[in-house]
């Protein structure tokens, strides 16, 4: 027999096993569902249930209200999905609550002049004037962005500061005053008062044709850190009954020191917000003197904090997002109480097709309106994994989930 006929033969051979490998399968199957055991098949090791009974499902829907929402505290018994697992991906809570990317882009593509800067560490954002404000702790230097968000649109400028040399700036949450058209920029840390670790407000005035800006006023915040590199990483500026007041987020949970296993301020779900008003001293100066302290609700179970925002001047919603976790949770504020309600619901922000966090830097967001933020990523840090640069140094749009 020749070498062609015995490669047909067994090409013959092999098809028949094939097919009668396929009508076991079938068999099998066939039989398993004459005895009404069809329903959980798998791939890539993870079951999906295609039997439409509810009781083999991870839950129905009359105990979805029961289950504990993804990304907050555990309650008792009950499972929640972990968002350091890969299968938190292929969670049912992971489709509704995953924020919906609609736009982003470099810094670096944003602006038509960069003036010699290549470095963008986002820290902070808000909306006024018709425009996005980005502020970066690594420079004294305001950006403003087109609510087009035109790539190198001549509308993106970079204002720095007049007549200062570019330098490092802390700044970490930046306010817009409509009553004096000036923004209220607040620093990280600032050591006071001998080693007193305190904060700052900087109030800066804008130049008419937005060439420069300039600091007009610095009023400190009379409230103490632990770590130098834990303070107030976003505000909130509003006027109240003739009074100018200050909210300052804190970045770590209790306002306290996250070195350490068992440091306070890695307590995940612990968030405070300082209550500050202004008050004028003597000679000019002034100083914003703590109120309150509100707390987070526990709904916010972050390990971190890194930008508040409310949608409307003094608006019910607000939005309290979270570095470290890569997400945002959306809840309400009682404005006569200066409290939050308990509730809300987290959203997360999209991953890669690992399953593994992308929007690592997540520092800045405002409200575009009810259903999309305006938001800001720092530079990815050096002990972060690589797939955390893919979206550091950005601005973006980001849409709620649609369990929002």
């Amino acid at each position: 027999m020749s070498n062609s006929m015995m490669n047909l033969v067994f090409l013959a051979i092999s098809i028949l096993m094939l097919s009668f490998s396929h009508a076991a399968r079938f068999s099998n199957l066939l039989d398993a569902s004459m005895d009404g055991d069809v329903g959980m098949l798998t791939r890539d090791n993870r079951e999906f249930d295609f039997s439409g009974d509810s009781s083999a499902s991870d839950s129905s829907d009359e105990d979805s209200s029961a289950l504990v929402e993804v990304g907050s505290e555990s309650d008792g018994d009950v499972n929640q999905a972990d968002p350091d697992d890969r299968d938190f991906c292929y969670s049912k809570e992971y489709r509704k609550r995953t924020l919906k990317t609609m736009w982003e882009m470099p810094f670096i593509g944003l602006f038509s002049d960069l003036r010699n800067q290549t470095k963008f560490e986002a820290s902070g954002a808000t909306i006024a004037k018709g425009y996005a404000w980005v502020i970066f702790d690594s420079l004294r230097t305001v950006g403003r962005i087109s609510l087009d968000f035109n790539f190198r649109s001549e509308d993106n400028i970079l204002v720095p500061e007049k007549d200062e040399e570019e330098e490092e700036s802390q700044f970490e949450g930046i306010e817009y005053s409509p009553e004096t058209d000036t923004f209220l920029i607040v620093t990280e840390v600032y050591i006071a008062d001998g080693d007193r670790l305190q904060s700052r407000t900087e109030e800066v005035k804008m130049a008419d044709d937005y060439s420069s800006f300039e600091v007009i006023r610095e009023c400190l915040i009379d409230f103490t850190f632990e770590h130098e590199n834990k303070g107030f990483e976003g505000i909130y500026y509003f006027k109240r009954d003739n009074h100018r007041y200050f909210m300052g987020l804190c970045e770590s949970n209790y306002c306290k020191t996250s070195s350490g296993e068992d440091a306070p301020g890695r307590e995940k779900g612990h968030g405070r917000l300082v209550l500050a008003k202004m008050v004028e001293i003597e000679g000019g100066d002034c100083n914003w003197q703590v109120e309150k302290i509100i707390h987070i609700p526990t709904d916010a179970y972050f390990t971190d904090y890194s930008e508040i925002a409310f949608h409307g001047l003094m608006g019910p919603t607000v939005a309290v997002t979270s570095q470290e976790d890569a997400a945002v949770w959306v809840g309400k504020f009682d404005w006569e109480n200066l409290e939050f309600e308990e509730g809300g619901t987290v959203f997360h922000f999209p991953r890669n097709d690992h399953c593994e966090m992308i929007y690592c830097n997540v520092e800045g967001i405002h409200f575009l309106d009810e259903q999309r933020l305006f938001v800001t990523t720092d530079k990815s840090k050096s002990k972060q994994p690589h797939h955390c640069m893919h979206k550091d140094q950005m601005a973006m749009v980001m849409a709620l989930g649609s369990s929002y």
